[in-house]
Formats: structure tokens, C-alpha cells, sequence
């Protein structure tokens, strides 16, 4: 079975959030060697769930950036938009390369899932 395919019967078969966000991220797994989930809550931007290795996604779990800097996870909710580039050398991204277990600058992808015009979670790969 193909991976759009796998992941249209997943969402299809979805009964909550978690599952919704599993399918994604599974999904997002096939072509990204690191990915994790985002909730915006409460003026941060917060780990939900990752792909990767269990420490990786407990530290993902850990992470609460909030939402008043410059970093990625700042920018791409600000401006709805899809990014696509280098993490920078600020300390939000360092936080953000700490909690993955990111070596250096690698390339990274952030996309804003929106829910009636307002960003509700990010979708964060590289």
C-alpha cells in the first residue's frame, strides 16, 4: 500500500486527536527523518509527539517555547505560512535542536496546521 494512501485509511479510521496525530506524523515519516507535532496553547508553542528515538520524543514532550521571540516555531505561526530553510543559531531554535537531538544546522521544514484561520499546531521536520 502506498503512503498516501495508508494515511488517508488512518485519518479515515481516526477516532481522536492522538490518532489524527499519529497518522501524520507517520505519515510525515516517510519522507522526514525527524519529525514532531506542536500544539499552540496558551501563547506557546508546545511539544505534543515525535517521531525518532524515545528520548527524542520525551524531550519533545518537555518543550514550551513561548510564542514572543524570534524563533521558528515564532515566525511560522505569525505568519501562516509555510518554512522552509535552516533552523538559526537563536536560543529558541537551540532549544528546539536540544529537545530533538538536532547535531548542528540541518535543513528543517515547519508547516502551520490552521483551524478557522488561526494556527493550532505545527508540523516541524527535517
Amino acid at each position: 500500500m502506498d503512503a498516501r494512501r495508508g494515511f488517508g485509511q488512518r485519518l479515515a479510521q481516526a477516532r481522536s486527536r492522538e490518532d489524527l496525530a499519529r497518522a501524520l506524523l507517520r505519515y510525515a515519516g516517510t519522507f522526514l527523518d525527524r519529525a514532531a507535532l506542536f500544539v499552540m496553547q496558551g501563547g506557546r508553542a508546545v511539544g505534543w509527539m515525535a517521531l525518532g528515538d524515545r528520548d527524542a520524543r520525551e524531550r519533545i514532550g518537555q518543550l514550551a517555547l513561548p510564542l514572543t521571540g524570534k524563533g521558528l516555531l515564532v515566525e511560522v505561526p505569525r505568519s501562516q505560512t509555510v518554512y522552509v530553510g535552516h533552523l538559526s543559531d537563536g536560543p529558541e531554535d537551540d532549544l528546539l535542536r536540544e529537545a530533538l537531538g538536532t547535531p548542528g544546522a540541518r535543513a528543517a521544514c515547519v508547516l502551520p496546521i490552521t483551524y478557522e484561520n488561526r494556527p493550532v499546531l505545527l508540523l516541524y521536520g527535517e
